[in-house]
This record gives structure tokens, C-alpha cells and sequence, in this order.
């Protein structure tokens, strides 16, 4: 519906026996011959089954650990360590002078995504300091998780980075349970980034003159 040549198309199964998703992966080879003209089918041979590996992260306390560096235990050095709470920075300040004139978040800055999980995480990083506060005036959690809403993701945490003028997203429950887990194209959201860059953003009239 949108001006398309060309069309992906990945087909997946689950099931609890590999047979069941053999004889799945059987069947649908015989696309490559048995549909219109135009389709190509790239599946590297006949397709096999293959395991679904999950992550699961959790928390232990610190002396429940046992480790040992060349030969020492390290349990006390442990047990006595530690870690200083994080102190979130604060949000940049913006002016009212947005207005209603928009440009594309590619001209405005970088972008960087990635997996933990089944979570995304993507990092912008303003191609000017001066652009930062745009951006995070605009992309908050609430946009970003809208922008992405056909993966569903559960919710969206922002975190502002100063140091790189940039902010980074966390979308959690966001790559369908993510590495070999997930039976998306991109599991483990490496073309995010570049999604999120399609967003609009809400400039100034001179900004938005200079990025033409």
C-alpha cells in the first residue's frame, strides 16, 4: 500500500516436537514452485528445525556468590563491596519555540539499536547538541511505544545520556522473546534504530530551514 517493488515475507512455526515443525517445513518449501511468477524463495536449502534457547536474568545477592581469581576466594571482597546508587541525570531544558514544524529524526541524529533479551534498547544521539532538546520534548515514552506499536511492545523506560547527547529507549517485551527465540525477521532489533528514525520531530522554523 505504499508504493512497494518488493516484499519480505518470513514464515515461522512453534511447536513442542520437532517433527511437528519438520513436516510444517516440508510443506511450505514447495512455495518456490508452486506460486505466481516474480516470487523468489531464499531459505538456504531446505529449511531444518532448530531449538528455541530463552534468557532468563534475575538477581542473587552478593554473598550467596562464590568466586574464586587465581586461586583466592574473593567471597569477602564481595560481601563488603558496595555499589553506589545511580543518580539519573536531569532532563534537558527546551524552549517553547517548537511550534508545529516538523522534521525527520534522521536529520536531527544518529541511531544505535540492539538486544538484552527480549528487549530492545535503542540509543540517539543528536547530530548537535542544540537539537537534544527537541528531541526529547517530542520522543517521549509514550511516542515511542505508538511508533512501535505493531511489535507490541509492554512499555517503554527513556533514559537522557548528556555525556554523548543522546538518549537511549528501552523497549521491554518488544522482539517476541528475542535471540533464536523470537520468529521475527529482525529478533534481535537491529534495524529499530532505523525505524525510529522515521519519527518526526517538532523544531524550530530556523532549525528546520538549516537541516533542508
Amino acid at each position: 500500500g505504499m508504493g512497494s517493488k518488493e516484499v519480505m515475507l518470513k514464515i515461522a512455526v512453534r511447536h513442542q516436537r520437532p517433527e511437528g515443525a519438520g513436516l510444517f517445513l516440508r510443506e511450505v518449501a514447495g512455495i518456490g514452485l508452486a506460486t505466481p511468477a516474480g516470487l523468489t524463495v531464499f531459505n538456504a536449502g531446505r529449511p531444518k528445525p532448530s531449538p528455541i534457547v530463552r534468557l532468563f536474568s534475575f538477581l542473587i545477592k552478593a554473598d550467596q556468590l562464590s568466586i574464586v581469581v587465581d586461586g583466592e576466594p574473593q567471597v569477602e571482597t564481595i560481601a563488603t563491596t558496595k555499589t553506589p546508587k545511580p543518580v539519573r541525570p536531569e532532563a534537558p531544558e527546551y524552549s517553547s519555540d517548537s511550534g508545529n514544524v516538523t522534521a525527520p529524526l534522521i536529520k536531527l541524529a544518529y541511531a544505535r539499536s540492539g538486544d538484552k533479551g527480549n528487549r530492545a534498547n535503542i540509543g540517539i544521539i543528536a547530530r548537535k547538541s542544540e537539537y537534544l532538546p527537541y528531541i526529547w520534548q517530542t520522543l517521549d515514552e509514550v511516542a515511542v511505544k505508538e511508533h512501535f506499536a505493531h511489535f507490541e511492545p509492554s512499555r517503554v523506560e527513556r533514559f537522557f545520556m548528556p555525556g554523548i547527547n543522546a538518549v537511549n529507549f528501552v523497549l521491554h517485551d518488544g522482539l517476541g522473546g528475542g535471540g533464536i527465540a523470537s520468529l521475527r525477521a529482525d529478533a534481535q532489533g537491529k534495524a529499530y534504530g532505523q525505524i525510529l528514525l522515521h519519527a518526526d520531530v517538532r523544531v524550530p522554523t530556523k532549525i528546520a530551514q538549516l537541516l533542508k
